[in-house]
């Protein structure tokens, strides 16, 4: 097998260097070569890194490599970096990990199911009425998500692994929060649609945060719906719940006095954001509280992370700009519940 693999290459060498005919025939060593992915090389990530720290312009054929993914960015931010910050994303807070993650092309149309079937009991004789499914669809638009980050002028960046893991946690940090808040609160105007613009499927008014109100808003959850839904509200208003006393004074939720509250209301998990308002600061009819399956919502991502590097003359920082491409929407409302401070 050795053999016949030198000779299959001799022959494509000998093809190769033949004035007499036509296209190059590529050897295996050189189609491997090609195949590999030039921004995951150690060469690239620290030509990058010089790049990045000192202003030292990238290698000619690195430069090339960046022009064919994206002409106007002087440089692509690592596949080892990007990856380490999706996956940072993939598990970030409390939020994103819980919500269903696509990687749709923009445009695409989702199908969605509408109608849930039911079985019916009847006669033996009796003829069965078919059902149709209804069915609707969901496309997604692709949102420009863009992290702003600064190295100081008076930084010293001492090693590749301690650059490349500032600029991880800067973009995943700074990603992670405007998404969680854009799954909650976005408008769906150049970004997301949050969970507050579905339709609920019902609404509960709260007047105060006590055990009837937590009781009041599971009922309404439709109970194909229960199983996996959580209480999605601002750590503030889970610490009102988390006052609650029994009709001899004594705390429901007893944690102690130096230990953090384990916030799980009636079986189910409490997720927190400041994407909805405290239930103290907010006025009458702001939503306060969500009762979801936060598998019910779509998020599409395309990870497509590109770099610009540019100095603010003012600070004498540089500041490093990365964009990708969001959307999201809420696809089955049905178990959705909204608390509104009455």
């Amino acid at each position: 097998m050795k053999k016949q693999k030198l000779e299959n290459e001799e022959i494509a060498k000998s093809l190769e260097t033949n004035p007499n005919l036509g296209n190059t025939v590529k050897t295996e060593k050189e189609t491997t070569q090609m195949t590999k992915d030039i921004f995951a090389s150690e060469e690239y990530r620290s030509a990058f890194f010089e790049y990045v720290t000192k202003g030292q312009a990238m290698p000619e054929e690195f430069r090339a490599a960046a022009t064919s993914v994206t002409t106007d960015n002087a440089a692509v931010i690592p596949t080892t970096v990007l990856n380490e910050v999706v996956r940072k994303l993939e598990n970030y807070g409390d939020i994103l990990p819980r919500v269903r993650r696509t990687q749709f092309a923009a445009g695409v149309a989702v199908p969605t199911s509408a109608t849930n079937f039911k079985a019916t009991w009847q006669n033996e004789d009796a003829a069965g009425e078919s059902q149709k499914m209804a069915t609707g669809n969901v496309v997604f638009a692709a949102y420009q998500l863009r992290c702003q980050s600064a190295v100081s002028f008076q930084m010293d960046v001492r090693s590749l692994a301690a650059f490349e893991a500032a600029l991880i946690g800067k973009i995943a940090d700074a990603m992670g929060v405007a998404l969680e808040e854009a799954i909650i609160s976005g408008s769906g105007t150049a970004r997301p649609t949050g969970i507050l613009s579905a339709t609920p499927a019902a609404k509960v008014d709260a007047t105060a945060c006590d055990y009837a109100t937590l009781v009041k808003a599971a009922k309404a959850v439709p109970s194909a719906y229960k199983k996996d839904f959580v209480f999605i509200m601002n750590e503030g208003t889970a610490l009102n719940f988390a006052t609650m006393t029994d009709k001899n004074g004594q705390p429901i939720i007893n944690a102690g006095i130096v230990q953090t509250p384990e916030y799980r209301f009636l079986g189910h998990d409490v997720v927190l954001t400041d994407a909805l308002p405290d239930f103290d600061a907010a006025t009458t009819g702001n939503t306060v509280a969500v009762l979801f399956d936060l598998s019910k919502y779509m998020l599409n991502t395309s990870y497509d992370v590109d770099l610009v590097e540019y100095r603010d003359n003012a600070t004498r920082a540089k500041v490093y700009d990365s964009i990708a491409l969001v959307d999201g929407k809420v696809i089955d409302a049905n178990g959705l519940v909204f608390v509104n401070k009455k």
